[in-house]
């Protein structure tokens, strides 16, 4: 069987059996009643004796008008399925449901979208608030920011994976049902409990899920996202202890690049001490940042849901003068300008390379300085005076 993790969809049968509580709408409630009273001759105990459960729990399964631990259906399916009648599926049981609810708690949730769908926009927006602004501490996501419109937009997404559910939301959280924990934890195998030391990482699935993507980097600078003159960063915190690097803005970096925008190398941001309860833990705050004016566009058209900063971004890049290369990528820019230059029969020289890249002739002539020693160019012609310049050819 796939996880669920792996193809992002959460099916009833991964929600933890005994935790979640079902109710069957009344007809095929009634027809599952009658089948098992036909077989066992009326008898409870003889049902319970079959499955290996107490009389009772049958007796409260056909007189109750309410949920019934999700255990005990899947306990009578499989019997059914096994002695032949194979409309008993747990995927049938799934699309049978009136409504569904946590144990121990009074949030119902009807006609829930079974199995819930996190390869969605909508999903992505799920878990980037989970690894980001939310938490799963308490057996319960919550979701921590003063904006309005995000907990809105997080609530909406919920709505959209789950149902028509229910949550708790005020002017500092949202603190969804537990069924949304369950169908995180439990189902996609998000780690509960503190990021800083869980370290949690994106689901396996949402590096093949392109409809997450978007919502996800959204999601991720509507957050934790730092608008700067130039650029975005966003910082995470890990305790590094053990050794950990933040799982949260690897994968960040991983999904900004399959939407084609580059990030720069992770950097290290801060380094500090904490003292819990006489033990000593070291954390570690890590920068991902997107620089170069075309990333920022690229980023501006997917949208910010942070109003504020969205309109920020629009407004530093109207004032970029110059756009800006990521790490690493200044090499790769005098490369194809070496290139475009020698397609054209044009000589490859520094103010020709430097007029290509929009730089200026010195800082053009200290990157053509780093390929000679990389190898990938060569002099083939010193520099004599401004009339003769250098001339550089491309070692093949």
């Amino acid at each position: 069987m796939v996880k669920p993790g792996n193809i992002g969809l959460v099916h009833l049968w991964d929600l933890p059996h005994k935790e979640v509580y079902i109710k069957l709408n009344d007809e095929y409630h009634k027809k599952l009643i009658k089948l098992i009273h036909d077989l066992f001759n009326n008898s409870h105990k003889e049902i319970g004796k079959e499955i290996e459960e107490k009389a009772y729990m049958i007796s409260c399964l056909e007189h109750n008008d309410t949920a019934e631990p999700l255990y005990l259906f899947i306990k009578l399916y499989k019997m059914l399925y096994k002695r032949g009648y194979k409309e008993f599926t747990l995927q049938n049981l799934e699309k049978q449901i009136e409504f569904i609810k946590a144990k121990g708690t009074a949030t119902i949730l009807f006609n829930p979208k079974l199995p819930f769908n996190f390869d969605s926009q909508a999903g992505g927006r799920i878990i980037s608030a989970t690894l980001h602004d939310g938490s799963l501490s308490g057996q319960r996501f919550t979701y921590a920011n003063n904006s309005e419109i995000l907990k809105r937009k997080v609530y909406a997404a919920i709505k959209e994976v789950f149902g028509d559910i229910k949550t708790d939301m005020n002017s500092e959280r949202l603190r969804a049902p537990k069924i949304v924990y369950y169908a995180l934890v439990n189902g996609l195998g998000m780690p509960a409990g503190e990021k800083t030391i869980k370290n949690p990482r994106y689901p396996d699935f949402i590096f093949n899920s392109p409809s997450t993507w978007m919502s996800i980097v959204d999601q991720a600078i509507s957050d934790d996202g730092w608008i700067q003159k130039k650029g975005i960063s966003i910082v995470i915190t890990i305790d590094v202890t053990n050794n950990n690097e933040s799982q949260i803005l690897l994968g960040d970096k991983k999904i900004f690049e399959k939407l084609g925008i580059k990030v720069n190398k992770l950097r290290l941001w801060k380094k500090y001490k904490v003292n819990k309860n006489n033990k000593l833990f070291l954390r570690e705050q890590w920068l991902l940042s997107v620089s170069g004016k075309e990333n920022l566009e690229k980023v501006s058209r997917i949208g910010i849901s942070h109003p504020r900063k969205q309109k920020k971004l629009e407004n530093n890049i109207k004032l970029y003068k110059q756009d800006q290369y990521c790490h690493g990528e200044n090499l790769y820019k005098v490369l194809e300008a070496c290139s475009k230059l020698k397609e054209a029969g044009g000589e490859i020289t520094t103010n020709n390379v430097a007029k290509l890249i929009k730089r200026h002739p010195w800082r053009t002539s200290q990157i053509l300085k780093q390929l000679i020693k990389l190898g990938k160019i060569r002099v083939i012609r010193p520099y004599q005076n401004k009339f003769t310049p250098a001339l550089f050819e491309l070692i093949n």
